[in-house]
C-alpha cells in the first residue's frame, strides 16, 4: 500500500512539473491565459510547491486578473515563504494598496535578504510615494547584497535622480548600463538624469532612445540638413505640454526646408496654425521628404542653452476671454491621471481653499475633467474644447495658478504670468532649484521643500499672491520659491 502511494505522489510531482514547464513555455511566449492554465492544474497536482501558486498568480495578473491572483494566493500563502510573500507583496502592488503590498515586500526581504525583485517592487513603491530616503537605503542594501545587478542600480540611479542629485545617478546609471547595455530603461534614466543636470547636448543625444525602434514614416529621419524645395514632416509627440515647449523650435526648422508641416492631435491645430501647416497625426501621413520627432529639434539643430530658448510670446491668442471681476486668476490643479508622475504634480482642489478666501481675487477654473471646481470658482472648462480655447481664457486673466501640466507652458508660450506649483521631484526641464526658468520669462516656480508639502508651497503663494493682487501686478518674483 505504502509504495504505491510513494508513487501516485512521484507521478503527481513529474504531472506537476511538466505542467509547469509547459506553462513556462507559455508565459514566454505571452500566452497568458494557457499559462494560467498549465500553472493551475500544477499547483492542483503539487499544491506544496511555493513557485506554482507564485507563478499562477503572476499569470492571472498579466491578464488583469488581479482579483483573482489575490483570492488563490490567500488561500495558501505560507507567511514563512520569502516566495508567497514576495508575490502577495506585487499583487497588492499592482491592484494599487501600496502600503499592505509594502508589509509584505519587506517580510520577504526579511525572509530573504537577497530576493531581488522583492526589493526592486519595494523601492518603486517608496519612489512612487516619493520616499526617496527610505528607496535610497533599501537598493544600497541590495546592492552589498547583490553588486552587479543593473536593475538595483538603475533604480538607485533613479531615487538618487529624484532626490535632486543627478551627479550621483548618472554614475550609477552608467554602471548599469555596462552591465546592461541594452536596457532602455536605464538609458532613458540616465538621459533624464542629464538634462536635469543642464547638460543639454549631452541630454537631447541620449534622450533619443525615447523613440520607439519602428520609424513612424518610411521617408528619410532628417538630421538637420537644408531641404531647399523640399517637405519636412514633424512629428508630435509625448503630451500637450511637451509639444507646447517645443513648438518654439518649429520656425527655426521651417527655414530648412520648402515647406513645414506639423502632424499633431487635432485638438492642437489652430492653436500651432499661425506657426505652420497642420494635419491630424492620427490620419496617413502627407507627402514629405523627411520626418523628425518634435522633441528632437534641439538635436538636430544643434542647438545649446540659451539658444534653446526662444523668445517668447511664440503663440497668441484669436480672442482672449472678457473676464469679469478684480484681479482675476485662473487654476489648474491636476494633469493627465495616466502620466507617469501624476500622484507627485497633481494636487487636491481643497488645497487651494486659502487662495480662494484672499480679498479681491476673482477665481476662475480651466480645470478639464476633474469634477466640478471649489465653491467660489467660476468654471471656465465648459467653453474649452481645444488647446485654442484655452489660449483665449488664460489671455483673459491677470494670473494662471497651475499644476505642472500643459496649461502652464501654454501660458508660458503666450507670455502671459503663470504660476507654476512644482513637485519636489521635478520635470527635468524646471531644473533643481530658482523660482525663475529660461524656457519661460513670465512664469514663476514654486518648489515643494520636501516631498509631499503642497501645503507649505499654497502658504507660500497665497502670500504672494495677496501682495500681487493689492499691486495688480503679479510679475515680480522673490526668494520664497
Amino acid at each position: 500500500m505504502v509504495p504505491s502511494m510513494t508513487q501516485e505522489a512521484l507521478s503527481s510531482r513529474q504531472l506537476a512539473a511538466q505542467a509547469a514547464a509547459l506553462a513556462a513555455q507559455a508565459y514566454g511566449t505571452s500566452d497568458f491565459a494557457l499559462a494560467e492554465i498549465c500553472f493551475a492544474k500544477a499547483v492542483l497536482l503539487d499544491p506544496a510547491v511555493s513557485s506554482y501558486r507564485c507563478d499562477l498568480a503572476t499569470a492571472r495578473l498579466s491578464q488583469g486578473k488581479n482579483d483573482l491572483a489575490l483570492k488563490g494566493l490567500e488561500r495558501a500563502i505560507d507567511p514563512l515563504d520569502a516566495q508567497d510573500c514576495a508575490t502577495m507583496g506585487l499583487v497588492l502592488k499592482t491592484m494599487g494598496a501600496a502600503s499592505e503590498a509594502a508589509v509584505w515586500l519587506k517580510r520577504a526581504l526579511l525572509l530573504k535578504p537577497d530576493h531581488m525583485a522583492a526589493r526592486l517592487n519595494l523601492s518603486n513603491l517608496l519612489l512612487a510615494d516619493a520616499r526617496h530616503e527610505e528607496a535610497i537605503l533599501i537598493l544600497r542594501q541590495g546592492i552589498e547584497e547583490c553588486p552587479g545587478n543593473w536593475q538595483l542600480l538603475n533604480n538607485l540611479g533613479l531615487a538618487l535622480h529624484e532626490s535632486g542629485r543627478p551627479q550621483e545617478a548618472l554614475a550609477l546609471l552608467d554602471q548599469a548600463l555596462e552591465l546592461a547595455p541594452g536596457s532602455r530603461e536605464a538609458a532613458l534614466n540616465r538621459a533624464h538624469a542629464l538634462l536635469l543636470a543642464g547638460r543639454w547636448q549631452d541630454g537631447f543625444a541620449a534622450y533619443e532612445v525615447r523613440l520607439p525602434a519602428a520609424a513612424p514614416s518610411p521617408m528619410p529621419r532628417w538630421t538637420g540638413q537644408a531641404m531647399p524645395g523640399q517637405t519636412l514632416l514633424i512629428m508630435a509627440e509625448q503630451g500637450f505640454g511637451d509639444a507646447i515647449q517645443f513648438a518654439r523650435l518649429l520656425p527655426l526648422a521651417a527655414k530648412k526646408a520648402g515647406k513645414l508641416i506639423l502632424a499633431c492631435d487635432r485638438a492642437m491645430h489652430s492653436l500651432f496654425a499661425p506657426l505652420c501647416e497642420t494635419v491630424d497625426e492620427s490620419q496617413a501621413l502627407p507627402a514629405h521628404d523627411a520626418h523628425c520627432p518634435l522633441l528632437s529639434l534641439p538635436l538636430e539643430l544643434g542647438l545649446e542653452a540659451p539658444e534653446l530658448f526662444a523668445k517668447t510670446p511664440y503663440l497668441s491668442a484669436e480672442k482672449p476671454l472678457a473676464l469679469e471681476g478684480g484681479f482675476k486668476v485662473g487654476f489648474v490643479w491636476a494633469g493627465r491621471a495616466g502620466h507617469a508622475n501624476d500622484k507627485n504634480r497633481s494636487l487636491s482642489p481643497d488645497l487651494l481653499a486659502p487662495l480662494l478666501a484672499l480679498p479681491g481675487i476673482s477665481a476662475y477654473s480651466l480645470q478639464i475633467g476633474k469634477g466640478n471646481p471649489p465653491v467660489g470658482m467660476r468654471d471656465l472648462a465648459p467653453a474649452i474644447r481645444h488647446l485654442s480655447d484655452t489660449a483665449n481664457a488664460i489671455a483673459g486673466l491677470d494670473l494662471l495658478i497651475s499644476a505642472d501640466t500643459a496649461p502652464a507652458h501654454l501660458a508660458g508660450a503666450l507670455g502671459r504670468p503663470v504660476w507654476t506649483l512644482i513637485p519636489y521631484a521635478p520635470d527635468w526641464r524646471w531644473g533643481l532649484k530658482g523660482e525663475e526658468t529660461p524656457w519661460y520669462p513670465t512664469m514663476r516656480l514654486f518648489r515643494q521643500s520636501r516631498p509631499g508639502d503642497w501645503k507649505g508651497v499654497i502658504e507660500r503663494v497665497a502670500t504672494e499672491l495677496e501682495k500681487a493682487a493689492r499691486s495688480g501686478n503679479p510679475s515680480p518674483t522673490s526668494s520664497s520659491g
